[in-house]
């Protein structure tokens, strides 16, 4: 997620946190305690910007506490936004049913 100058996050593709690593030169960090990725920049204007996303190790963390606490099932929804690593993650964890 980016933060707008009203201060408001946006979503941004994996794609898009790729290419803006790349641009600003920011390296992607792994917090261990949170189990998700993050980059931090500089943009053209001197504005540090904080983008947190996920990725296929920050899902299999998430995926884990499922197997850890028994919990019943799980739920993944991301509207034009694939992620075909978690669906291997996914099927391979778990037994899926569609409803």
């Amino acid at each position: 997620m980016l933060q707008t100058p009203e201060g408001l996050a946006t979503t941004v593709t994996l794609p898009r946190v790729w290419d803006l690593g790349r641009r600003y030169n920011a390296p992607i960090l792994y917090d261990d305690e949170v189990q998700q990725p993050f980059m931090t920049y500089s943009d053209n204007e001197g504005v540090t910007r904080e983008v947190w996303f996920e990725n296929a190790r920050s899902h299999y963390a998430k995926y884990q506490l499922v197997i850890e606490y028994g919990l019943r099932g799980v739920f993944y929804w991301i509207i034009h936004m694939p992620f075909s690593s978690t669906w291997y993650i996914v099927s391979n964890l778990f037994n899926i049913r569609k409803l």
